[in-house]
């Protein structure tokens, strides 16, 4: 079986190739394999990506046991619990979205939390730790494999002890002095010589093992109820939290429809609810892909198409979460004809101030921390999903007893980049062709120009993922660009009457794109993660 991971490396991206020999010494002896061994598949067995390298490894061998995307994910998102607790602990909250490609449907899941004001006394709020239930519906409703199977790999690496990846070490570095504050993260995380550990280094995580194990043995149930529901509930008030257990009693995490719209002749889903950024990624679709405004455009002002679309459709998303109760969005037609009507007020001349969109509605605050990933089986069967603690490592302790990090619970009215996964497919062939995920500033628009840019632009995934990006925000008419935009598209917008500020890399992209459709087709499918972080994409055939 031939492997093949891509990462980044140093800042540019490559390809590698590995060789592997799952199933191949047992069947020289005539051994037949079965459905969770190890090399069960023979041939193309899918792709993973992620944003940090061991989660896509368990991934990949989830797929080669004979797993569903929805197995690979969820052992993903586990592996990510132990091996990226800055974004993704077992205290994280999330949503996916799901294309089943044997039964040819969408599927979303919510596990985001409801926003709630802070209480007196200056408690911090604690989210309820929706993602252990969040991913046990997904893999209930698509896994085949066994749950133990699933949690099993990231429990060894919590109890056995892993190497600390880039991508950790670098959060790590980054709120050193905040964490160094709390006993328990230097007593999992600290050198002995001070600080925090560096790349390459092992830690073990003892206490969030034990966790982990009664995950394992007993469901995703055992964190809501009995005796680790209370101890989760305990440590939260160690640390000065509030969470009741009432709450953690209720979490439980709902399958919805997604917002499906047309791409060319598949569907492209989006997450549906409010507390995502789903709703604003279907209205920005609408203009740049349906509508084809930026097919359309010429290349010198397609960065003031997306600028402007990007804008409105935050806008018109503003508008829908500040109604009283607002909570799923079905983008009807009366929604999509508002946005038609809206976006004839565009001049592909210039720049029209964020206020002129907003037309006196707040804007809604993004959140930038968070991760994702993406998993496509042989099948054709796909998931992206996103996962966040509302700011980097959560509340910035771990949970004595339990080693988990947990999420804060936001304010009304503030949205992860996280979450707003896609996934395309269609619903007569079977086919799959895309999935995206992403975390950071800028995430929700550049997932949508990247759909726009492979589906109807006809470019590879490593060309638009690659793509130096662009966010508008700041001021009225102030556009953040990498600094690898070129000068002729810097040119192009300052002509337009942008002002244009540097920035540091903008989203963390992680990709799936089979352009001819999977399955069948598996030779022209790609997986890729973003060259600005420390991740990797696997596949294997």
């Amino acid at each position: 079986m031939r492997t093949e991971p891509r990462g980044r490396v140093g800042a540019r991206q490559r390809s590698l190739a590995l060789v592997a020999v799952l199933g191949l010494l047992g069947a020289g002896c005539g051994e037949s394999k079965k459905v969770g061994d190890a090399g069960f598949i023979q041939g193309f067995v899918g792709g993973v990506a992620t944003d940090e390298p061991r989660a896509a490894i368990v991934g990949r061998d989830i797929l080669s046991r004979g797993g569903t995307a929805a197995d690979a994910a969820s052992a993903m998102y586990f592996t990510l619990a132990v091996t990226k607790p800055s974004a993704a602990s077992l205290g994280a909250v999330g949503g996916c979205v799901y294309y089943d490609g044997p039964n040819k449907s969408f599927s979303a899941f919510d596990f985001t939390p409801q926003p709630a004001l802070p209480a007196p006394g200056g408690r911090p709020l604690i989210a309820s730790p929706a993602a252990v239930r969040g991913m046990a519906a997904l893999q209930a409703r698509h896994g085949v494999l066994p749950w133990g199977e699933l949690v099993g790999p990231a429990e060894a690496l919590a109890r056995f002890g892993h190497a600390v990846s880039r991508s950790l070490a670098t959060d790590l570095a980054a709120r050193a002095d905040e964490l160094a504050r709390d006993p328990q993260m230097l007593r999992t995380f600290g050198r002995p010589g001070g600080g925090f550990v560096r790349e390459g280094e092992q830690v073990r995580q003892l206490e969030l093992a034990a966790t982990l194990s009664q995950i394992r043995q007993n469901g995703a149930g055992a964190l809501y109820g009995g005796a680790l529901a209370h101890a989760y509930v305990d440590a939260v008030t160690a640390i000065g939290g509030s969470l009741p257990i009432e709450t953690v009693r209720a979490t439980v995490p709902r399958a919805l429809d997604p917002i499906l719209r047309p791409a060319g002749d598949n569907l492209i889903a989006f997450l549906p609810t409010v507390t995502s950024a789903g709703p604003q990624q279907a209205r920005l679709w609408r203009i740049l892909g349906e509508e084809g405004a930026l097919e359309r455009a010429s290349r010198d002002a397609r960065l003031h198409v997306v600028a402007e679309a990007s804008v409105l459709a935050h806008a018109e998303f503003a508008k829908l979460a500040r109604q009283p109760g607002a909570d799923i969005d079905a983008f009807d037609e009366a929604a999509v004809a508002r946005l038609d009507q809206r976006f004839k007020a565009f001049d592909a001349g210039k720049a029209q101030s964020v206020d002129a969109w907003l037309e006196g509605v707040n804007p809604i605050p993004s959140e930038i921390s968070g991760t994702s990933l993406v998993a496509v089986d042989r099948q054709g069967s796909a998931a992206a999903c996103g996962f966040t603690l509302y700011r980097a490592f959560g509340a910035g302790r771990l949970l004595p007893g339990l080693g988990v990090t947990p999420a804060l619970l936001p304010p009304p009215g503030v949205v992860s980049g996280a979450l707003g996964p896609i996934v395309v497919g269609n619903k007569f062939t079977g086919n799959f062709f895309l999935a995206l995920g992403g975390a950071g500033a800028g995430t929700s628009t550049t997932l949508v120009t990247i759909a726009a840019r492979t589906l109807l632009g006809g470019e590879s995934i490593n060309e638009a993922v690659g793509t130096p990006r662009f966010s508008r925000g700041g001021g009225p008419t102030t556009v953040f660009v990498e600094k690898d935009v070129g000068q002729e598209s810097q040119a192009a917008l300052k002509a337009r009457g942008y002002l244009l500020e540097p920035s540091e890399p903008i989203g963390l992209v992680n990709a799936a794109f089979c352009e001819r459709g999977l399955p069948r087709n598996e030779s022209a499918c790609d997986v890729r993660t973003d060259w600005r972080g420390h991740g990797l994409a696997a596949s294997a055939q």
